[in-house]
């Protein structure tokens, strides 16, 4: 069974991949020599029309899932099936980025801890209209303090700037 084989099985059963997540990963968790030059495009033949076909239905589903100015390209959707693929096979020390059907996501650990990269505690926004500039542009923004996001200190009750703040 190829990758791509595995990653539909593993789709077809009920599981996920958070695919923004396993993309962001370094490649140390994928046991890739540093020397190995991962920012480098190589070029490489995909030969038969069955494959090419998965391959671009797969490009077209992830760029549904995270639009941007253009599709992805084809070495991108390569590189996700691969390290989907290693991610199946090594499943318990990549729990953080598959959810497996049947499984409870809150036994499962965090991809990342928000609060390494952020010294304020994180509050979650009451209004989801007054967030909609932050959900536009792809961001959570209960992983931001009030303090984070209005320095001067400037909310209202409900963790918001007043009017006078907004630009």
């Amino acid at each position: 069974m190829n990758e791509l084989d595995r990653l539909d099985r593993f789709e077809r059963d009920g599981g996920t991949v958070l695919s923004d997540v396993i993309m962001a990963l370094p490649p140390s968790r994928f046991h890739i020599p540093p020397s190995f030059p991962c920012g480098q495009r190589f070029v490489f033949s995909v030969t038969g029309a069955e494959l090419i076909d998965r391959l671009n239905a797969l490009r077209d589903r992830l760029s549904v899932q995270t639009p941007s100015i253009r599709p992805m390209y084809l070495n991108y959707v390569i590189r996700y099936v691969l390290r989907c693929g290693y991610a199946l096979s090594h499943e318990k020390e990549f729990r953080d980025v598959l959810i497996v059907a049947g499984t409870d996501a809150e036994n499962n650990p965090a991809a990342f801890d928000p609060s390494e990269l952020l010294s304020a505690t994180a509050t979650r926004a009451a209004d989801p209209a007054r967030k909609k500039h932050m959900t536009f542009a792809r961001i959570d923004p209960s992983i931001f303090a009030p303090s984070d996001l209005f320095p001067n200190g400037k909310v209202d009750t409900e963790g918001f700037a007043d009017d006078s703040e907004m630009l």
